[in-house]
């Protein structure tokens, strides 16, 4: 007897930036998916995604989010916009019918429109992930599988650092440095923050331009993390926004990715390296691979909403204690605007950089 094939989901992916054009080559190229609408503010992206990407007559399209994803009734409403319009997404994705919605990181940029994303999510019974796909990198692979394979010791240590802001990257360098750990939920933060330049930012992640934090896990593992200007140099790697490390300490070694510039171990037995860099083509199937498996039952995908709620949990916790002083438990419970709140706080002294370049001058007013 002939099995059925079962039908693809469909996909409607809003805004057709570099972003959203990986998104419909990726979901396309899987056969669980067919990309059934496209939207974005602007026509003539709208048109340039379609032929590129040679998407059918069929494909329903227009610069109006609600209307488009209300005729289209897509699966899975994957949208690549800026992280200040993330909540009216969210409520699409629940009243378009969608089984899951996809977005990029972070979850807000506040606490309280963080909150109100959460409820929606939970309320609606829609399934989500974020974009965290540096972890389907070799090189970020290859540390989880040394730390899996107990080379280097009980995990006893996180730590990061990165360059870009925190509303850029915190999450990311959370995300992956918990993953090695075994994906920990924090216990309580202290952290402190700087610079006011990037509270401005025209691509609207707004944030301070430095936090530095500490995070205490509930199972014992300590996390220290860095990002913005006063993150130290990742001296090897020359890409200024890929000049990011996130690393592992055990009892018997330590490892850890570069962002742009492979992987490093050093073991009782000897010394660990290998390449690798950021290719979002190479790291896209991995992650579109998962999302079939989530909602195909297979298994829940590893950069669900809960995993990234817990992310945004522990950098939106280190916010309030850079405002307020002091440690910070967790979980996260009432929301508040961190990003007005520092700019009535924070002082107007530029920020002082670990290392100067030209790409720190520019991103951070220097």
């Amino acid at each position: 007897m002939k099995e059925e094939k079962m039908a693809k989901y469909s996909v409607m992916v809003i805004g057709l930036g570099k972003r959203g054009g990986h998104h419909v080559q990726h979901f396309n190229a899987h056969p669980d998916f067919e990309v059934t609408a496209v939207c974005d503010i602007n026509e003539k992206q709208i048109d340039a995604v379609v032929q590129e990407h040679n998407l059918p007559d069929s494909v329903v399209r227009g610069t109006d989010a609600k209307s488009v994803a209300m005729e289209a009734k897509p699966d899975v409403l994957a949208f690549m916009t800026l992280p200040n319009i993330r909540k009216m997404f969210v409520e699409l994705g629940a009243e378009c019918g969608a089984k899951m919605i996809a977005f990029e990181k972070p979850v807000a940029l506040t606490s309280e429109e963080g909150l109100e994303i959460k409820e929606i999510i939970e309320k609606s019974g829609l399934k989500a992930v974020l974009s965290y796909q540096h972890r389907y990198g070799t090189h970020y692979q290859a540390v989880k599988d040394i730390v899996d394979s107990g080379k280097i010791g009980e995990v006893t240590d996180i730590y990061a650092n990165a360059m870009g802001w925190p509303a850029h990257m915190f999450t990311h360098m959370l995300h992956y440095s918990r993953w090695y750990a075994g994906n920990p939920k924090g216990e309580w933060v202290i952290a402190n923050a700087a610079g006011k330049n990037k509270l401005s930012s025209p691509d609207h992640h707004l944030s301070p331009d430095y936090l530095a934090g500490i995070v205490n896990f509930e199972n014992g593992v300590h996390g220290v993390y860095e990002v913005g200007a006063g993150q130290p140099d990742v001296k090897h790697v020359g890409k200024w926004f890929g000049k990011n490390r996130i690393g592992v300490k055990g009892t018997k070694g330590y490892a850890e990715a570069y962002t742009n510039g492979g992987y490093k171990a050093v073991t009782p037995e000897g010394v660990i390296e290998g390449e690798g860099a950021m290719d979002y083509h190479k790291d896209m199937p991995g992650y579109i691979q998962d999302i079939a498996d989530d909602l195909n039952g297979v298994q829940p995908h590893p950069c669900n909403f809960e995993n990234a709620w817990e992310n945004f949990s522990i950098w939106q916790s280190m916010y309030r204690s850079a405002l307020d002083g002091g440690q910070v438990s967790l979980p996260l419970t009432e929301g508040r605007n961190e990003v007005e709140e520092f700019r009535k706080t924070l002082r107007d002294t530029p920020v002082l950089p670990s290392f100067e370049s030209d790409e720190t001058k520019e991103q951070f007013g220097l």
